[in-house]
Parts: structure tokens; C-alpha cells; sequence
């Protein structure tokens, strides 16, 4: 991999593309992502669809939205594995670059880098690796749905949410368990692997489910680019899951 192809191309400057990102104030673009978000769930919390889809439509064309989706994939463990273009976002330049880039009009998704990695059982998993740009474009568009989600969720849902970890299940568990008259015993179970057995009965129910998976996603737009991310081999819908095991 060359210099030049861990860089995004794009018109301008490199010193002054890194000029501006450099000069971004985080504390003002995070400030004004999260007042979006607290309107989006305000707005679920009322049924108030026509405004969601709003919302949702001004944070994904936003510029505080995009920083701070780039900001986000370039900074985390992924951030040095290249999708197949071959590009990284490594230095200012090319995330403000990146930035410019996250535009809906002519997007389309590019396809997977595909890599096996070992398990201890010595199967191999497979694991899909998106180009920097869809990874952002996937990043922003979670800022604008996770508000209808985390306000539509089972709030004894612990797996993949914001603010929730481990302990908190154990707590809830030692708070359902704790009285005289609590169940005495707890059911452990395992899907086997549930990431990719789209074949498995049970992953069929995501067929029957669709309408209350993707209830509050009112916007054809992402219901085209979920589709579109599916297609391409993409964990493209980050609440999938949880919306079907919170109704199970």
C-alpha cells in the first residue's frame, strides 16, 4: 500500500483540509449532534413520525453529524484496516476529505473485504470489512436512528447498547431474583452462531418480524440503504437484532 492510497481524494489542499479538521470544536459538534438526538427521541416518545423522519433527515445532512461519524470510525481498533480500496483515513486531510465524501446523492455501497480469522475450535470465521466511507456513512446514519431505538427498546435489553454493559444485567438480575416470591431458577441459552446463520428456522422469523424491526424507520431512504448494505454482505442494520430478540 502506497502513501497515496491511505489518503481520500479530493479537491483542495492538503495543509488547509487538515487545517480544518484540525480547527474542529468537538465539544460544539458533540453538542449539537446530542440536542438532535434528544429531539429525535422526544419526538418517538410523542409518535411523532413526520417529525422523526425530519430530524433524522437534517443530523444525516448535517456537517456536526458527519465530523463526528468520521470521527468516530477513524478513532476506533478498525481505524488501520482498509476495506477494498485499499484506503485508510489516517491523517487530517484525508477525514476531512472523508467528511466531504458522506454525500446521499450518488452513494452506492462498494462491496466487502473478506477475511477468515481462526477460532479456538480451528474453524475459521468469516469476517466482511467495508471501506472506510460506507463504515462512516453506517456511523452516521446509527446517530440518527439510535435515539428511535434506545426510545423503543425492552428495557431489559442489555446486548449491544449505549450506556448498558455486563454489570448492568447481573444487577437487574440480582434485583428480579432478590425477593422471596422471584423465580428460582435462570435460563442460560446460545444461538449458535447467530451473526451468520441467516439459514437457521429461527433467523427465518426476521421475515415475519420485518414490520416491528424496522417500526419508526419511516424514511424510504434508509429502508433503500439498508437494503442496499444487505446486499452487499453488510451487518448493515445495527438494531436488527436487538429488535428481534427484545420481541422473542
Amino acid at each position: 500500500m502506497t502513501a497515496h492510497d491511505t489518503e481520500v481524494s479530493g479537491a483542495g489542499a492538503p495543509s488547509r483540509d487538515a487545517q480544518m479538521w484540525d480547527r474542529a470544536n468537538w465539544s460544539h459538534i458533540e453538542a449539537q449532534v446530542r440536542r438532535l438526538q434528544e429531539r429525535i427521541a422526544k419526538a418517538t416518545r410523542e409518535g411523532r413520525w413526520g417529525k422523526v423522519k425530519a430530524l433524522q433527515r437534517l443530523l444525516t445532512r448535517s456537517h456536526s453529524g458527519k465530523m463526528l461519524a468520521v470521527k468516530r470510525v477513524t478513532e476506533n481498533r478498525g481505524k488501520r484496516t482498509p476495506g477494498v480500496d485499499g484506503k485508510i483515513w489516517s491523517s487530517p486531510a484525508a477525514r476531512w476529505n472523508g467528511m466531504l465524501s458522506l454525500r446521499h446523492r450518488g452513494y452506492r455501497a462498494m462491496p466487502l473485504r473478506r477475511v477468515y480469522i481462526p477460532k479456538s475450535n480451528g474453524k475459521r470465521r468469516p469476517l466482511g470489512i467495508p471501506c472506510m466511507r460506507c463504515r462512516s456513512m453506517q456511523a452516521l446514519w446509527k446517530l440518527a436512528l439510535e435515539p428511535v431505538e434506545e426510545t423503543l427498546a425492552d428495557p431489559n435489553s442489555y446486548g449491544f447498547r449505549p450506556e448498558r454493559s455486563t454489570a448492568d444485567a447481573i444487577e437487574q438480575c440480582f434485583i428480579a431474583l432478590a425477593r422471596q416470591a422471584s423465580s428460582e431458577w435462570v435460563l442460560e441459552g446460545d444461538i449458535r452462531g447467530v451473526a451468520g446463520a441467516r439459514a437457521c428456522p429461527w433467523r427465518g422469523l426476521w421475515r415475519q418480524r420485518a414490520p416491528l424491526a424496522t417500526r419508526g424507520f419511516r424514511d424510504r431512504r434508509y429502508l433503500h440503504r439498508l437494503a442496499e448494505w444487505r446486499g452487499r454482505g453488510f451487518r448493515a442494520y445495527p438494531f436488527a437484532q436487538q429488535r428481534e430478540d427484545d420481541g422473542c
